[in-house]
C-alpha cells in the first residue's frame, strides 16, 4: 500500500514494470513481487529477512502496474526486465505477495522457467466475493476472469506446480473463526482444486477484539507468519 501522497499519485499512473537490486551478483536470485494497489515499499521487511537468511542470493525489487494492466501483461514486462538484467530463470526464485503470486505463476506459464515460486496469500481462485473490482488489474483477477481461467489451465503452469508453495492466512477475532484473511479465502490462497499443488501451509492468527481492516491479509508480508514458506526457499536452494 502507498505510504505517502506522492506514492499514492505514482500508484495510479500507468507505468512500466521495473526491477532493481542493491546486491552484488550471487549464486541465486530472488525476485520479490508486491500485491495489488501497492508499490514495493511494504515488502521491505520480508526482503530484510530473505537477505539475512540467504546471503548467497541477490534480491530483486520488482514493481509493476497493478491497476491499469492485466496480470499476464505485467508478467511479460517483468520477465523481460529480469532477462535484460542478466537474470537466469533457472537460478531464480519468485516470491509474490497477493496479486504478485499470480503474476509470478503467469511468468512461469509464459516461459520464465524459474526454479521455484512462492505465493503468499495469493488469489489463485480469485479474491473473496465481497471484494469490489474497479480497474483493469483487479478485474483480471476475478474468479470468473478469462485471464485467471487461462492461467489455471496453462500447460506450463500445471507442469511446474510441484515447484510452487502456496501460503494462506486464516484468523480468529471477536467476530469468530474466519477461513479467509479478509481479502482471499483459504481455499483460494491454497489453490484447492488445482491439480499438482503439493506444498501448502496455513497460518492461523488470533486477535483480541476485532481484527483491523485488511490486517490479516497483510500478514502475508510478515516473515514471522510464513516460516514454512521461508523453509521451502531454503530447501530449494539446497538442490
Amino acid at each position: 500500500m502507498p505510504t505517502s501522497y506522492r506514492e499514492g499519485v505514482d500508484l495510479m499512473r500507468v507505468r512500466q514494470a521495473s526491477v532493481q537490486t542493491i546486491d552484488a551478483p550471487g549464486e541465486w536470485e530472488i525476485a520479490l513481487l508486491h500485491g495489488w494497489h501497492s508499490l514495493y515499499a511494504p515488502m521491505a521487511r520480508i526482503e530484510g529477512e530473505l537477505r539475512e537468511r540467504f546471503p548467497n542470493a541477490r534480491i530483486w525489487r520488482v514493481s509493476y502496474d497493478s491497476h491499469w494492466k492485466v496480470f499476464p501483461r505485467s508478467a511479460r514486462e517483468i520477465s523481460a526486465r529480469l532477462r535484460a538484467a542478466g537474470v537466469k530463470p533457472k537460478r531464480t526464485i519468485l516470491v509474490g505477495y497477493s496479486m504478485g503470486g499470480v503474476v509470478a505463476r503467469s511468468m512461469v506459464a509464459q516461459g520464465f522457467d524459474a526454479h521455484a515460486v512462492v505465493c503468499l496469500c495469493s488469489p489463485h481462485l480469485g479474491p473473496a466475493l465481497h471484494i469490489p473490482f474497479g480497474d483493469v488489474g483487479s478485474l483480471s483477477l476475478a474468479y470468473s476472469a478469462p485471464y485467471l481461467k487461462e492461467l489455471n489451465r496453462a500447460p506450463r503452469d500445471i507442469a511446474r506446480r510441484g515447484d510452487y508453495f502456496f501460503q494462506s492466512i486464516t484468523f480468529r477475532d471477536a467476530t469468530g473463526e474466519c477461513r479467509h484473511d479478509r481479502i482471499v479465502s483459504q481455499r483460494s490462497a491454497s489453490g484447492r482444486g488445482l491439480v499438482g499443488i503439493v506444498h501448502r501451509a496455513n497460518t492461523h492468527v488470533v486477535y483480541e477484539g476485532v481484527a483491523p481492516g485488511p490486517m490479516p491479509h497483510l500478514q502475508g508480508m510478515n516473515p514471522d507468519r510464513v516460516p514454512k514458506a521461508l523453509d521451502f526457499i531454503k530447501e530449494r536452494m539446497a538442490e
